[in-house]
């Protein structure tokens, strides 16, 4: 129960932050394509404009989804797994075009991982993904030294990004924990060993009764359990009925 209230929290959270994440990775798809007009001298190619406008287009309309809060908090991780392929597929496709390593553009995919998931197999696969769509574009030159030196910052920067998502989410498990047991401390009723009565949040006594509906505006209706019954009028019962019984004989 306890591990199924802590996923719930972290897809929880992991909802309220996907506005946040996915602005991050939209900046970062931004800044990507203003890199490449600055370093194309202001004139990339046809496919790179296309690749950057289509992918800020997809990236303004998953920002508007989250803000119309259409996902439930188990559906936050995957959406946001959905936008991140479309990241980090880029490395691969600008490597097939362009024909160079990509270090810098592999490797800040690969460390964006690790600050938009909460979710450790999410992390791992979409750094995989990552890997291996970019792997599958130059496995012919991967030997290279130029390539395996991209492997292994590569490999560097997915151990940093693993490190920072597990520091997360023991921070956010501190969380919860003081969370649940602030819930538990709160659902424990201060009461009177002698008259009964309950004390509230204010510090006021007061009755059961009066405690339930003011605090839930239930109203209280009292009846009888069957045993208070038997406990006060029992005999009182047991002497009608037999009253009844030997005047019916």
């Amino acid at each position: 129960m306890k591990d199924k209230n802590w996923n719930h929290f972290r897809d929880k959270t992991q909802l309220e932050f996907l506005p946040v994440s996915i602005a991050c990775l939209g900046v970062f798809l931004l800044l990507a394509a203003s890199r490449d007009v600055v370093f194309s001298d202001f004139s990339p190619p046809v496919w790179l404009t296309l690749l950057n406008i289509v992918s800020i287009v997809i990236f303004m309309i998953a920002f508007a989804v989250t803000l119309m809060k259409w996902l439930k908090p188990g559906d936050a991780k995957v959406f946001l797994f959905m936008c991140f392929a479309a990241v980090c597929l880029r490395p691969s496709i600008i490597v097939l075009f362009d024909g160079t390593p990509g270090t810098l553009v592999l490797c800040s995919v690969i460390f964006a991982s690790g600050i938009v998931f909460l979710n450790l197999p999410f992390l791992i696969v979409s750094q995989a993904l990552t890997l291996a769509s970019w792997a599958l574009v130059v496995y012919e030159e991967l030997l290279t030294v130029s390539y395996l030196v991209t492997v292994v910052v590569a490999l560097i920067t997915c151990g940093l990004a693993y490190w920072l998502q597990r520091t997360r989410l023991r921070s956010l498990k501190r969380s919860f924990e003081l969370e649940t047991r602030v819930e538990e401390l709160e659902t424990i009723v201060p009461m009177c060993a002698s008259c009964k009565k309950t004390r509230d949040d204010s510090g006021n006594w007061m009755s059961i009764e009066q405690y339930i509906e003011s605090a839930d505006s239930t109203l209280i209706s009292h009846g009888i359990c069957p045993e208070c019954k038997e406990e006060q009028y029992g005999d009182l019962l047991r002497n009608r009925e037999a009253r009844k019984n030997a005047e019916a004989s």
